[in-house]
């Protein structure tokens, strides 16, 4: 599990953009299937339900509260984009799967118009979902979110208050 900062923070206009890029130890399938079937998203992000075809709705389940998504692009294996449907906006995440070897697949997640505000919020999610997801390709448990967590929003948003 990573606490090194690897979250790309962009301004985007009047918003912002984050954006990961990982390497995983395991085919491009296997990690498709790990952020697409609903019993293996749940081990890493939150239990999903909804269609994944696109156009189609898909609400996470979080412990704070669902969250709905629409799908915008769904490419087995290589490209998934969904629209975050916030109350007051609409946020898109797109992961694009890249295989590097039988064995290794690289993993980019880009989180698109976000506020300035919201992105560091946004970027320490991604990185603490990331790294569980890499835990759970290793059949290692979920990091814990306090230990985990709360340790890298400090740091995106420290981050942020030195680049302004």
């Amino acid at each position: 599990m990573s606490q090194t900062l690897d979250g790309v923070l962009q301004a985007e206009g009047d918003g912002a953009a984050v954006r990961f890029q990982r390497d995983y130890p395991t085919g491009v399938h296997d990690l498709w299937a790990a952020i697409t079937e609903p019993e293996r998203v749940a081990r890493w992000f939150d239990r999903v339900s909804g269609d994944l075809r696109p156009g189609g709705r898909v609400t996470v389940h979080f412990d704070d509260g669902p969250a709905d998504f629409e799908v915008v692009t769904c490419e087995p294996p290589t490209v998934l984009a969904t629209r975050w449907l916030h109350a007051s906006s609409h946020s898109l995440v797109t992961a694009r799967l890249t295989p590097l070897a039988p064995d290794c697949t690289r993993l980019v997640v880009e989180h698109t118009a976000l506020t300035q505000r919201s992105a560091p919020d946004y970027a320490a999610g991604w990185h603490y979902y990331l790294d569980a997801l890499g835990a759970a390709l290793d059949g290692a448990p979920r990091p814990g979110w306090d230990e985990h967590f709360l340790p890298l929003l400090a740091g995106y948003r420290a981050q942020v208050t030195k680049q302004s």
